[in-house]
């Protein structure tokens, strides 16, 4: 059987609790075998990307991401990534919120360009969704 491909895009930090509360119910119903998940993060969602605590030592950073991110965004992130997940963030968008890639969380893939890789997977069969 084919798994469902889907493509999930935040852009901002309130896309992460939609994805999140979207995406456990999906792999739920669906289930995870026959699910093949990418969360593609860009914009100012990228600021959900680092470590709670690189990101307060960060003045730079922290400016510019504010500090209203939930306490267990990426303990539900991760969560989901072991349930098989993809994180991808793009790098484009990180250096701009002044975010290094050693401040972000391990489970996320770096991409060049958030819009090259949404293009390509949908090329693949990816559904898009937006939160």
């Amino acid at each position: 059987m084919e798994k469902k491909k889907v493509l999930i895009h935040i852009n901002d930090m309130v896309g992460w609790m939609k994805a999140f509360n979207g995406l456990g119910h999906f792999l739920n119903v669906v289930g995870e075998e026959k699910a093949e998940v990418r969360v593609i993060v860009n914009g100012p969602g990228v600021c959900g990307c680092p470590t709670a605590n690189t990101l307060e030592s960060n003045a730079q950073a922290l400016a510019k991401c504010g500090s209203n991110r939930p306490e267990n965004l990426m303990v539900q992130a991760r969560e989901l990534h072991a349930r098989g997940v993809t994180f991808v963030a793009c790098r484009n968008a990180l250096e701009k919120h002044f975010i290094t890639e050693e401040m972000i969380e391990s489970i996320f893939t770096l991409v060049d360009s958030s819009i090259v890789e949404m293009i390509e997977r949908q090329q693949e069969g990816y559904a898009y969704i937006k939160m």
